[in-house]
This record gives structure tokens, C-alpha cells and sequence, in this order.
């Protein structure tokens, strides 16, 4: 009797044991996804001080479709820099000298494989690439709201400033940490500027040169 019982009990325990087994050679990839935690860097000059002590009135709604105009770092800062203020200072030999479009994008523009990154990572994340500067300077794409904070790991909230409503992100936007020494500045973010030009610090300084000369065009300083 004692034979038969474990019989029946082999019996039973035999399926489960056969399908225990089964998934023991299952694949990593299969039984669990695989996490990959990639590097962010978060691009500073997005947060508008005076909100940290102002309560928010409620997320922005995010199927609204915000545009956006991404600054890109330019190449030979520290030449670009040098030119600026020789360009503006009388006793330079320079001063008033001013590139045309395409020598600036020949010594100052982001190369096409820069833009090509931040274009199609934006791609991937569901934006739609409006256009690029000819300078490759500026990128305008636009997008869902709710695209945008996921993309870059912000939270847009409404915000009452006298009788207006206006929006503003709660931290600075996160890119990938191969894509952010590309990203000066990710201008639309907020509106505030729009309502309250007195609440922060003009962002945007645009000096044209004679004849559409220019020596430097959105070029927009990163703040801390």
C-alpha cells in the first residue's frame, strides 16, 4: 500500500517537476525583461525660481501640443567667444567684421552627425521635427505634452501669475548623457515669458550682422 501511495505521489509531483524544469532553460531575455538604466544629465536654466514658492493649480493637460526650440551647442566655443567681443570692441581689427550664414555654420555650426543624433532620438520619442537652422544652431520640433515629460523626465504644471495661467516645468529636462554636452537649451518649455517678461531674465540674445551677416544666431546661454 505504502508502494502505491508513493506510486501516485511520483505520479503527481512528476508534471510540476517536468515544468519547473521547463523553465529553469528558459532564456534570461524570456523569464524577466532586461532593465537597462541608462545616464541622464539634467540641462540647467529650465526652472523658474520664483515658482519654488508658488503652488501649482494642476498639471498642464497632456494632450496639448507645445513647440519647442532646441539650442545646440556650437563648435570652437572658446574661438566663437573671442570673435564676439572683438567683432564688438572698436580697437579690434575685427570689430564690425561680421560671417556670413555660411562661414559661421563652417566654423561654429553643430556638425550634421551632432544633429542627426538629437533629431532622431527626438524621433524615437515621438516628435515631430519641424525644421533646422541653416546653421544647425536651432532645432524646432513639437510634440504632445505628455511626450515631452516622459522624454525628458518632467512633470509641466499650470501655474497663476496675476490673472494669467501659465506653465512651467517642476525640474530641469534629463537627456541621455551622450546626447547633453549637444543641448544647450530647450526654449517653450514655459510661457512665462510670454505674460511676465519681467519675472525672469531675458534667455535669447540675437545680434545680427549687416547684410544677414551673422556672428551668432540663437544662441541661447545655459543658466544655472
Amino acid at each position: 500500500m505504502w508502494h502505491l501511495c508513493f506510486t501516485m505521489i511520483a505520479i503527481v509531483l512528476l508534471p510540476a517537476v517536468m515544468i519547473v524544469g521547463m523553465f529553469n532553460h528558459v532564456s534570461p531575455t524570456l523569464a524577466a525583461p532586461l532593465r537597462i538604466h541608462a545616464q541622464y544629465d539634467r540641462i540647467p536654466g529650465h526652472v523658474i525660481p520664483v515658482f519654488n514658492k508658488r503652488t501649482p493649480i494642476g498639471p498642464k493637460v497632456t494632450s496639448s501640443i507645445l513647440n519647442l526650440s532646441i539650442s545646440l551647442v556650437p563648435r570652437n566655443k572658446q574661438l566663437l567667444d573671442t570673435m564676439m567681443a572683438d567683432q564688438n570692441n572698436p580697437l579690434s581689427p575685427r570689430y564690425h567684421h561680421y560671417l556670413t550664414p555660411q562661414e559661421f555654420k563652417a566654423q561654429f555650426g553643430p556638425t550634421q552627425q551632432t544633429v542627426a543624433n538629437v533629431t532622431d532620438y527626438l524621433r524615437r520619442n515621438g516628435f515631430h521635427v519641424i525644421s533646422i537652422a541653416p546653421n544647425n544652431m536651432l532645432l524646432k520640433v513639437s510634440a504632445t505634452v505628455g511626450t515631452i515629460e516622459n522624454t525628458f523626465q518632467i512633470v509641466i504644471y499650470n501655474y497663476v501669475v496675476n490673472t494669467h495661467i501659465v506653465y512651467a516645468p517642476s525640474t530641469n529636462p534629463a537627456v541621455p548623457a551622450v546626447l547633453s554636452p549637444a543641448i544647450q537649451f530647450i526654449a517653450g518649455l514655459d510661457n512665462v515669458v510670454v505674460y511676465q517678461p519681467r519675472i525672469m531674465q531675458q534667455r535669447a540674445s540675437r545680434h545680427m550682422g549687416p547684410n544677414g551677416g551673422i556672428p551668432l544666431v540663437n544662441y541661447v546661454p545655459r543658466m544655472g
